[in-house]
């Protein structure tokens, strides 16, 4: 891929393109039922739905490394040769996201992301030819280097300054300048 292809922002891109309301109802429906242990952070319930918005990255991550796995094979193996060619698409974004979440790597993982990703767009292109390459895609294509480099990313994610910000934007301020407020307890 060239660094100067066009870019689009991510909101125009129709990933529902492929998939019938059938087949999007009965991957929310199995997503419901899928059973994790406790501890494991769960998606939201209403995935999907205007109402949830969108997904946090943590969200996503789960997603893609545990929902997924345990449902999209169930789902697009029965529905014909086009969306076995998604479930390739899938399979390998899910391969790239399980080795950017593991927690030690090695070289052959950084060669591992890069052939899955390559597949990954090559998939993406043919199931959707007009849908251009964001930012991220792009970004994604140099993680195999960051790998080799820096090692596993959970040592270098922002995951536990996101989950600060969320804590603290749901703590009650009283909005009074020179008055305590209950953030003075943790400070």
């Amino acid at each position: 891929m060239e660094d100067n292809l066009p870019y689009e922002n991510e909101d125009s891109l129709d990933i529902k393109c492929y998939l019938p309301q059938e087949v999007i109802n009965r991957l929310k429906k199995q997503l419901k039922e899928v059973v994790v242990p406790e501890g494991i952070f769960c998606i939201p319930v209403g995935i999907g739905t205007a109402f949830n918005g969108k997904l946090k990255a943590n969200e996503w991550l789960v997603l893609f490394r545990i929902y997924l796995p345990l449902t999209i094979l169930d789902i697009f193996w029965d529905l014909g040769p086009k969306n076995h060619f998604l479930l390739i698409n899938i399979s390998a974004l899910i391969q790239c996201t399980q080795i950017v979440g593991e927690q030690s790597v090695t070289q052959e993982d950084g060669q591992l992301f890069s052939q899955a990703y390559k597949t990954y767009q090559k998939t993406s292109n043919v199931l959707f030819p007009n849908v251009r390459t964001t930012p991220n895609h792009h970004y994604a294509m140099h993680i195999p280097k960051q790998l080799s480099r820096w090692g596993p990313f959970n040592g270098i994610s922002e995951y536990s300054v996101e989950r600060l910000v969320g804590i603290l934007q749901k703590l009650k301020a009283n909005s009074l300048n020179g008055e305590s407020t209950k953030i003075d307890k943790y400070f």
